[in-house]
């Protein structure tokens, strides 16, 4: 079994500052009592794990094609996908 985990984004950025405490490790914590709660109800743990963190260049990469090819936009500082575009090319 395969998982993704998102251990970076707005939301953790902010909570960790607030702590005071690296994203990486405010993640980490967050993201260790979950799999200790999926071990206490005898879930299966993933056999291989990637977090977003470990992919942001080619994350960043994949972003600049969206926008070059016209599947995605900036707006208010953010980039937002737009499915119109994307369906309109017959996707």
């Amino acid at each position: 079994m395969n998982m993704n985990i998102t251990d970076i984004e707005d939301k953790i950025i902010i909570r960790s500052k607030e702590a005071g405490i690296e994203f990486s490790a405010f993640a980490r914590k967050w993201e260790n009592d979950y799999f200790d709660d999926m071990k206490s109800l005898n879930i299966e743990l993933p056999e291989i794990m990637t977090r977003v963190s470990e992919y942001v260049p080619e994350i960043i990469i994949f972003i600049a094609k969206l926008i070059d090819n016209g599947f995605a936009y900036e707006a208010n500082s953010s980039i937002y996908f737009d499915v119109k575009a994307y369906t309109d090319a017959g996707f």
